[in-house]
């Protein structure tokens, strides 16, 4: 099989039969759909089995009770059959030659310090979201992309299966949210990525939705971001950047339950010395989730 298509989902038995259509619709179909159910309450369970029953597409339903997306993405993770894998939100869609598309280019790849490939979002009247994959460079470190060529706004992430499942997310009790950079981060050590400057998939951006609710994030997640922040610190290429990080790893840090151990002098240095304002973003992430 060539791909896993995860959908981690709570909720959302509204947005899913336009994903759903979207999967029907594809010019090539192998693939697997991971549907991981974060718990919830509505008509998902009932809707996604009726689509098993209709047989029409290879579908796994995995329940858990709500422990968060990053949860759900490391349960689909090991689930997953596909060489590659990919994370398909639920308010998302795919293009219809979005699968044809990946595996052509995957088929094609020339060495294995490759992750997997990168590609474009964009909104529903096809405008992309943020900007172009750099132009010209067919592979690129994350890192690189981020700090060197300014890549900015949400893309499409494609892995080599074998590998992310060496990449799962952190798990601290209590805590429901992961930043996905989190892998793009730990990836970048030893791996690159294909860019495909093309579209093959659909965003959209709901009230409900995790991209919209900044400041709830930290408050329900805070062990994760202070263990996040610490582990990018010595990532971080740029100086001004690195402040920024410190700054938000003691904000979480006086949130959280765990108490993380700085260990290498220069980012001691950095975080003592944003201690104060630190402090100061703490507060307001709590008057902001009062």
């Amino acid at each position: 099989m060539f791909i896993t298509i995860c959908t981690p989902t709570y909720n959302r038995a509204y947005t899913l039969p336009r994903l759903y259509e979207s999967l029907l619709n594809q010019t090539n179909d192998d693939f697997e759909w991971i549907i991981v159910d974060d718990g919830s309450i509505d008509e998902t369970k009932e809707l996604v089995h009726k689509w098993i029953s209709e047989g029409k597409l290879d579908i796994n339903y995995i329940y858990q009770s709500n422990h968060g997306k990053h949860i759900a993405l490391n349960n689909g993770m090991e689930a997953a059959r596909g060489d590659m894998f990919t994370c398909l939100d639920s308010d998302d869609w795919f293009y219809n030659d979005t699968v044809h598309t990946a595996k052509k280019l995957w088929d094609e790849k020339s060495n294995d310090r490759v992750a997997g490939f990168i590609a474009l979002d964009t909104y529903e009247d096809g405008n992309i979201i943020g900007s172009p994959l750099p132009d010209g460079v067919r592979q690129a470190n994350w890192i690189d992309l981020i700090f060197k060529y300014s890549m900015k706004g949400d893309k499409a992430y494609f892995f080599d299966t074998k590998i992310i499942k060496n990449y799962k997310f952190p798990v601290f009790r209590g805590n429901k949210h992961m930043p996905p950079s989190y892998q793009y981060y730990m990836i970048s050590k030893k791996y690159d990525f294909l860019l495909l400057n093309k579209p093959v998939k659909f965003v959209e951006y709901m009230d409900d939705g995790i991209s919209k609710n900044k400041f709830k994030k930290y408050y329900i997640a805070p062990d994760n971001f202070t263990y996040y922040r610490l582990q990018i610190m010595n990532l971080i290429p740029s100086f001004r950047r690195k402040i920024i990080n410190a700054m938000h790893f003691n904000a979480t840090n006086l949130m959280g339950k765990e108490k993380f151990i700085i260990t290498k002098i220069e980012d001691k240095i950095i975080i003592i010395m944003t201690k104060p304002i630190g402090f100061l973003f703490y507060l307001l992430i709590k008057q902001n989730n009062r």
